[in-house]
């Protein structure tokens, strides 16, 4: 006996291959969000905080993850954050950033910085140049770079004292090249190992980089990606801690 129609058994795989569609877009989707693991915090000393999107402001604590448009602010302290196994970035004293830009996943790195204020010292693992984007924005200049180390400065307009707070605005670059655009007028220049650019009025100005600043470059000496398997660790302690904290209350 015919149990099924052609018309109807065609029908059926129709909507078993829409089904299947469906379920892989999710799954793909589900994948990525779980492989964009966000900016890692893998060092904090001091007062540094948080806000999330909704602005929203705790303190900042070993192993939390920042998202997108979320930001860190440090007081009287500074952090370390590292994106997947190619960025590292250290936070001075009275310094505050917004990720504009963040996705980190496996086969891309794609990171924009928005620093409003304070001091910046960020290195970024050579790769291929096509999978790897970093751009750091200040008020007057945007760097980008695909693999380097450099800090970035923008001055701090509340008269807070840092450590860094004698640097002045511009990009400090300890190795390789970091392309330098002024926002106001769009002149562009390229800032190779033992440079610095800075803002003077309506134009960027390129010197040998200075001998105090020179100093403070010796901080690269100690940041170092921390492996995949260290990070994920980070963030299991940071959740076992906060899950012993709730047992209590």
């Amino acid at each position: 006996m015919k149990l099924f129609s052609n018309k109807t058994a065609a029908h059926a795989v129709k909507n078993l291959s829409v089904f299947f569609l469906f379920f892989l877009i999710l799954t793909g989707q589900s994948h990525a969000a779980s492989d964009n693991q966000g900016a890692i915090v893998i060092f904090v000393s001091g007062d540094v905080f948080h806000v999330d999107t909704k602005g929203k402001k705790n303190k900042l604590k070993m192993g939390a993850s920042i998202q997108k448009n979320e930001s860190i602010v440090t007081e009287n302290g500074k952090v370390r954050v590292q994106v997947a196994q190619a960025y590292i970035c250290h936070l001075s004293s009275y310094t505050k950033i917004t990720f504009d830009e963040l996705q980190a996943q496996k086969e891309k790195l794609s990171v924009e910085v928005n620093l409003e204020y304070g001091q910046i010292y960020s290195k970024l693992e050579k790769g291929d140049t096509n999978s790897k984007n970093l751009r750091i924005k200040t008020a007057t200049v945007v760097a980008a770079v695909r693999g380097t180390e450099f800090l970035s400065s923008q001055q701090n307009t509340l008269n807070q004292k840092g450590d860094d707070s004698d640097v002045p605005d511009g990009i400090f670059v300890n190795k390789g090249e970091v392309s330098v655009e002024l926002i106001k007028s769009e002149q562009q220049v390229i800032v190779s190992s033992g440079e610095q650019v800075v803002a003077t009025g309506e134009e960027l100005r390129k010197e040998i980089m200075e001998k105090f600043i020179q100093k403070k470059m010796e901080i690269f000496k100690h940041l170092e990606l921390q492996k995949e398997k260290n990070l994920k660790m980070l963030q299991d302690q940071k959740e076992k801690g906060e899950s012993l904290l709730d047992s209590v209350k």
